[in-house]
């Protein structure tokens, strides 16, 4: 009967180390997936901003293609380019300078 008890005894104490052990293990993991979650995202809103970007571009080379196929519209030379400064003091500074 002594025999019956400790094994009784054994198998609850196992059983309850397996429970809190599994629950432990369900708790890792499901951060872990959370970090998935949070990476896949970031991923995607990435992945939206960089499909945006090049739709923003075929529109400049199809209106680049159209400009060109037009007569009237002619890309000027480089000597016509005017570059303008970032702030007014450098382009006072540029004005000035002989």
């Amino acid at each position: 009967m002594r025999r019956m008890t400790y094994f009784m005894i054994f198998v609850c104490l196992s059983t309850a180390i397996g429970i809190v052990w599994i629950r432990h293990e369900n708790r890792v993991t499901y951060s872990h997936l959370e970090e998935k979650w949070a990476i896949r995202d970031e991923l995607n809103i990435e992945w939206h901003q960089l499909r945006l970007e090049r739709a923003a571009f075929s529109r400049f080379d199809q209106l680049e293609t159209w400009a060109e196929s037009t007569d009237k519209l002619v890309k000027p030379s480089e000597h016509i380019v005017l570059i303008l400064p970032k702030t007014p003091e450098e382009h006072f500074q540029n004005w000035n300078s002989p």
